[in-house]
C-alpha cells in the first residue's frame, strides 16, 4: 500500500505541520508531493524557512519502525510521529497553510540556495534544476526527498536503488536564501530517474 507523508518544521519551541491534504493539487505519497513548482505544501515550507533556519523532516506514516536516523533518538522521533499520525484531536502543533501562484513559486527558487547548517553544505537551485529537470518540464524538489523518513516502506516512495541520499538531511537545520553561504560546500544531487525502468514489473 502507499505511504503518506507530512512535513514537520521545528522552529525553536513551535511545532509546525505541512499537510498536502490541505491543498487540492498536492499528493500524499512522497513522489506525488515532491514536485517543484506544483506542490503548494512544499512552497509553504520553503517560504517559511526563507532566511529562517528550522529543523525539517518529512514523516511517513509507515516510519514508526524507522531506525536509520542518526540525529534524533527513537523516543524523540516517536513523539513527532505520534503527534502527526496518532493525534486524533490534532492539537499540539500549528497547521501551516498558505498558497502560492506558479509565478510566485518560480520566483521563490530562482537564484536561490537550499542550505544545510548542520552539514555545512548547500544546493544551488538553478544548477539543481538544470541537472534534474525532465523533458516534460517536471522536476523533483530536493527538500522533501532529502528529509524523508521511512522511504522504501510503501508504494509511491522514491526508488532507493536510484539514490542513497533520500533522508540524508532529516532533522537537520535548513533554510532557503538568495545569498550563497560563506564557508559552506556546494553539493550536487541527482534526484532524477527513469520512471519506466523503475516501475516496470
Amino acid at each position: 500500500m502507499g505511504q503518506y507523508y507530512k512535513g514537520l518544521i521545528l522552529d525553536k519551541e513551535k511545532i509546525i505541520i505541512s499537510d498536502g491534504r490541505n491543498y487540492k493539487c498536492d499528493g500524499y505519497k512522497l513522489l506525488e508531493l515532491s514536485y517543484l513548482w506544483k506542490c503548494k505544501s512544499l512552497d509553504s515550507v520553503s517560504a517559511y524557512i526563507k532566511d529562517h533556519p528550522c529543523r525539517i523532516a518529512w514523516i511517513g506514516d509507515y516510519s514508526n519502525s524507522y531506525t536509520a536516523l542518526l540525529r534524533v533518538r527513537k523516543d524523540e522521533y516517536m513523539k513527532y510521529y505520534n503527534l502527526i499520525w496518532a493525534n486524533e484531536e490534532k492539537t499540539g502543533f500549528i497547521d501551516l497553510v498558505t498558497s502560492t501562484t506558479l509565478e510566485e513559486s518560480k520566483a521563490l527558487y530562482k537564484d536561490a540556495y537550499l542550505i544545510n547548517i548542520d552539514q555545512k553544505i548547500y544546493i544551488d537551485f538553478n544548477k539543481f534544476i538544470r541537472q534534474n529537470i525532465y523533458s516534460s518540464g517536471d522536476c523533483f524538489h530536493p527538500l522533501s526527498l532529502l528529509t524523508a523518513c521511512g522511504n522504501g516502506q510503501g508504494n509511491g516512495d522514491y526508488p532507493s536503488s536510484y539514490s542513497s541520499d533520500i533522508g540524508d538531511w532529516a532533522f537537520d537545520t535548513i533554510y532557503l536564501s538568495k545569498t550563497k553561504p560563506e564557508g559552506f560546500t556546494e553539493k550536487e544531487y541527482l534526484l532524477k530517474f527513469d520512471f519506466h525502468e523503475a516501475f516496470s514489473f
